[in-house]
């Protein structure tokens, strides 16, 4: 066996090795530019509006005219509209005559005898 036969054929593995350490460093590069270019937070980030709309809003908490929930379920409703809103929550009618304690439930209620 003579020296240089032990190397032949390998000469793609030496230009690969000079090769990985460009495509790594590459590859970092790419990585820092996406991560510095791109919103850190998209879903926090309202949108921006651009009619006098949320200068409004600002106006009228700043004034002091709508509390700062009002403020920002308005400011969600003019960045993120949903559709229509549902309908508020009302609780459920309660009976006309509760039930007294010495009434059993199933017992209809008494009629008033007639003169």
């Amino acid at each position: 066996m003579r020296y240089g036969d032990f190397h032949q054929g390998v000469g793609w593995v030496h230009a690969l090795a000079w090769l990985l350490p460009f495509l790594f460093i590459g590859a970092l590069v790419a990585l820092v530019v996406v991560l510095l270019t791109r919103d850190h937070h998209p879903g926090l980030q309202p949108a921006r509006v651009d009619d006098g709309a949320h200068a409004a809003l600002r106006l009228r908490y700043a004034r002091g005219e709508i509390t700062r929930d009002e403020y920002y379920e308005t400011l969600r409703d003019l960045t993120h509209p949903a559709g229509p809103a549902p309908a508020p929550w009302t609780p459920p009618a309660s009976p006309a005559t509760p039930a007294s304690p010495e009434t059993p439930p199933d017992t209809p209620p008494e009629t008033p005898p007639e003169a």
